[in-house]
């Protein structure tokens, strides 16, 4: 997205606020003189919000103008603005910097001021690495991702392999098997009457299902929703509100889900879901192994692995920001159960991509 569709006032060189000052045009924050950095869509959402300081601008609104003709869910707008507060400093239960309207939106706080003379160039002074999360005394190594050129692939092979698993479901339960080969099929899911789709369509792994979450207007929160792919039908999920995250068993017979703070499935029958354990809000996905074991990130901190049953939750991997590390999130279970992909986003982009783990390994 171009500076100037998201800037009040195109004239403007840089904003200042607080000890914030965002330089426009080279697209840098720096905070009491120390360069910070953060993703291209976060910074942009600092920029829609700096230029617009005398309001609170809603959720819809955000994403609609820093996520322009691409389809985002709530969990990335706060995903972004919980990266941001941290690069900056701010803490969202003592906001100085970040104000959260609960069930509207976000505004700066405090006066902001518009700079139409670009500032004088600084040299980017060294950034001072925060304190490594607690890990047990134990920084767990990790190996070289993939190589730069490959950075975009994660969210576009999930983007890719949600399409070809849909048109396979498509194709099989679906087309009619009379129509001619390699005739294209459009597939199309609608959000719920009186809803809003939240996330992505998530198959599960025999493909006779798909679970995703959209947030109800009326009830202004988020719930699962169950579609069987032979059917039109979609079916609220029973107990899940506030639910985000969603993702299969390997027996495709289960769903697992982050909502309030916590943990937990709920299985195909319509029993209460069962909260398996207690996870921080910044939960960054999960994904349930063919072995056995749950793997979930709390993307500040680290991936986790815990039985589906509960009990101890073990840490995986840890976020270490000595390293210049700020993210891990989207972990997901190769076939043999027992190695796994994530994303780890870094301050270096040349260690931001996907890299491979292993439950049998610190490696």
């Amino acid at each position: 997205m171009k500076n100037a569709s998201i800037s009040l006032d195109p004239r403007a060189a840089s904003y200042q606020f607080g000890p914030i000052l965002i330089n426009v045009a080279s697209r840098q924050i720096w905070r009491h003189g120390s360069l910070v950095t953060v993703p291209s869509k976060t910074f942009d959402a600092l920029i829609y919000l700096a230029a617009r300081p005398d309001r609170t601008v809603s959720k819809e609104e955000l994403i609609s103008a820093v996520w322009k003709n691409m389809f985002v869910s709530e969990d990335s707008l706060f995903h972004s603005m919980s990266v941001l507060r941290r690069a900056l400093g701010d803490d969202s239960t003592n906001p100085e910097l970040i104000i959260t309207v609960p069930k509207k939106g976000y505004r700066l706080k405090g006066p902001v001021r518009a700079v139409f003379e670009a500032p004088s160039d600084v040299s980017a002074p060294a950034v001072a690495p925060d304190p490594d999360v607690a890990s047990e005394g134990i920084e767990v190594p990790i190996q070289p991702p993939v190589p730069r050129a490959g950075r975009r692939w994660p969210k576009i092979g999930i983007l890719l392999s949600v399409a070809f698993a849909l048109f396979l479901v498509v194709r099989g339960f679906v087309i009619p098997r009379t129509l001619p080969h390699g005739a294209t099929i459009l597939f199309t899911q609608s959000a719920p009457p009186g809803a809003t789709l939240a996330s992505g369509g998530i198959l599960s792994p025999d493909s006779r299902y798909m679970v995703f979450v959209a947030h109800d207007q009326k009830a202004a929160q988020a719930r699962l929703y169950l579609k069987q792919m032979d059917s039109p039908e979609l079916r609220p999920v029973a107990g899940t509100e506030g639910a985000s995250h969603p993702f299969w068993s390997p027996t495709s017979d289960v769903i697992g889900f982050f909502a309030n703070g916590e943990l937990k499935t709920v299985n195909l029958r319509g029993d209460v879901p069962k909260a398996i354990a207690t996870v921080p809000v910044s939960a960054g996905g999960g994904t349930w192994s063919s072995s056995g074991p749950i793997l979930f990130s709390d993307w500040q901190t680290g991936l986790y692995r815990v039985d589906p049953t509960g009990g101890r939750v073990t840490r995986v991997t840890a976020v270490l920001r000595s390293a210049g590390q700020l993210v891990q999130n989207l972990p997901q279970f190769l076939p043999d159960g027992r190695h796994f992909l994530f994303f780890l986003h870094g301050a270096n982009p040349d260690q931001t991509g996907s890299y491979v783990g292993s439950l049998d390994s610190s490696q």
